[in-house]
């Protein structure tokens, strides 16, 4: 945000070796429905896996440091949406000229509108999503008064969204996205009450939206 600064601190090595792991598991075996599921059937499928692991210690003791640590997620989520299509009566009955059109719709699942032409329908379709984060830091000593470090950091995902821009079936969005984050400095001591830090950052982000092709080649949007 505009006018603010954010500090962040890594962990650096030791002269100890330490380390950590962790793993966090989630599923639908204990979730309620969602309010819009279908009342029939079981609890739509939900699995989330949260993993990682840490390491710190020296490369060569009293001089060179080293702190690796990596956090991955796995999650296949199942979205519900209730969509409104028409009845196979309305398809019957329409102009030929757009007949070809209302059959790209699946027919409805769930009850008839008072209109008697549209029905609801209720699909649930999974959502599949991936994260990966690492970090590596060195740290060097090159003397009592100056020390070095470098820092890399990596975060890559991507996740597919099953109803981005409709709530009918069919038109998924890929979302990859990547951040890289790579940082080299020096910290000099100038006296005994001055420090002196110089950093150099290079920092890239990328991010798309991807739309895999269409059922029958129909599209909606350009």
């Amino acid at each position: 945000n505009s006018g603010g600064v954010i500090h962040v601190v890594t962990r650096s090595g030791s002269n100890q070796v330490h380390g950590s792991a962790f793993e966090f598991l989630r599923n639908s075996a204990l979730d309620a429905k969602n309010f819009f599921d279908l009342p029939s059937g079981g609890t739509p499928p939900f699995r989330r896996n949260q993993f990682g692991a840490s390491f710190g210690g020296p490369v060569r003791k009293d001089r060179t440091f080293v702190f690796l640590n990596y956090e991955g997620l796995r999650e296949r989520k199942a979205i519900t949406s209730v969509a409104t299509v028409p009845t196979a009566a309305a398809r019957s009955g329409s102009i030929p000229a757009i007949v070809p059109y209302l059959g790209l719709y699946p027919l409805p699942n769930g009850p008839v509108n008072p209109d008697g032409r549209t029905a609801s329908l209720t699909s649930t379709i999974n959502q599949p999503a991936r994260e990966d984060y690492g970090l590596a830091r060195v740290d060097h000593r090159l003397s009592e008064r100056h020390s070095f470090v470098a820092r890399l950091s990596l975060q890559d995902s991507f996740v597919t969204t099953p109803f981005p821009s409709t709530p009918v079936p069919g038109f998924p969005q890929d979302l990859p996205h990547r951040n890289t984050y790579t940082l080299a400095g020096l910290n000099s001591a100038l006296g005994p009450s001055a420090i002196n830090e110089f950093h150099f950052a290079f920092n890239r982000t990328y991010g798309a939206i991807n739309l895999p092709p269409p059922p029958n080649g129909l599209t909606t949007s350009p």
